[in-house]
């Protein structure tokens, strides 16, 4: 009993530590200083914004597409109107062509004493109805008549411009100048009454007379340009003071 140390004495303290496991290295402390300027007490906002849009993708894209859906809708309804109003407009605006008929023709022959080359003259009263219950119609400056007989043009004018409103009716007149040259036997017939034939007085003395002129169709909502051709082919008893329509028609193209 002489050789043994007791537990927990004094001998303890003298004993040298005990080597490290093999495999074991000695840990060692490093310290690492970072600037000031760096070291930050509160997270910057963008990175709150990039963990938002981590953590809430799906509500975030929802909103975009609700946007864009609203905006597709709001172009589709404002297509839809405007295509809706042109509609309309052009069903209740839609130009119809003007009526036109021969009321009376005469030819006047010029003195010779004044008018040694000259040819008769054709007076020719007309009647334009403009059957349109919303739009007016205006005959522009710059057209032009025509009297013709077989196919052959025996006199030409000028159309005068006037302005009609909607659902009006028009008388105007027109003279045309006889073309150079003779004019042809029945025509030359017709202008004298005297001398016109009994063939001719029950016959009549067929005519062609003919329009054309640029109009333009009026109204609060629209104004439409067109050109206008009218052709008429009548029948006259003569072409003196007490010339008479003895039938007629005319059909107008814009």
């Amino acid at each position: 009993m002489d050789g043994k140390i007791p537990p927990g004495g004094q001998g303890s303290h003298d004993q040298l530590p005990l080597p490290l496991p093999p495999g074991r290295e000695k840990l060692e402390t490093y310290v690492v200083q970072i600037p000031r300027e760096q070291v930050y007490r509160v997270p910057p906002p963008e990175h709150a914004r990039i963990i938002e849009s981590y953590l809430k993708p799906g509500k975030e894209k929802k909103r975009n597409f609700t946007y864009c859906t609203w905006v597709l809708l709001a172009i589709a309804i404002i297509a839809l109107i405007i295509g809706v109003s042109i509609g309309v407009t052009r069903l209740l605006y839609n130009p119809k062509s003007p009526h036109f008929s021969v009321t009376k023709i005469v030819a006047k022959i010029p003195s010779p004493s004044k008018y040694k080359h000259k040819g008769p003259r054709f007076e020719v009263l007309f009647k334009a109805n403009n059957p349109n219950e919303r739009m007016g119609i205006s005959y522009k400056k710059g057209g032009k008549t025509s009297l013709s007989f077989k196919n052959d043009k025996v006199a030409k004018g000028d159309f005068p411009s006037f302005s009609q409103e909607s659902k009006d009716s028009t008388l105007q007149e027109v003279t045309l100048a006889a073309s150079r040259g003779a004019l042809p036997k029945e025509i030359e017939g017709g202008i004298n009454s005297t001398t016109i034939t009994s063939k001719t007085k029950k016959k009549g003395i067929s005519l062609g007379f003919t329009i054309n002129v640029p109009i333009e169709f009026t109204s609060w909502a629209r104004n439409v340009h067109k050109g206008m051709t009218v052709s008429c082919d009548f029948k006259v008893n003569n072409l003196g003071t007490g010339s008479k329509i003895l039938s007629q028609q005319c059909s107008t193209k814009i």
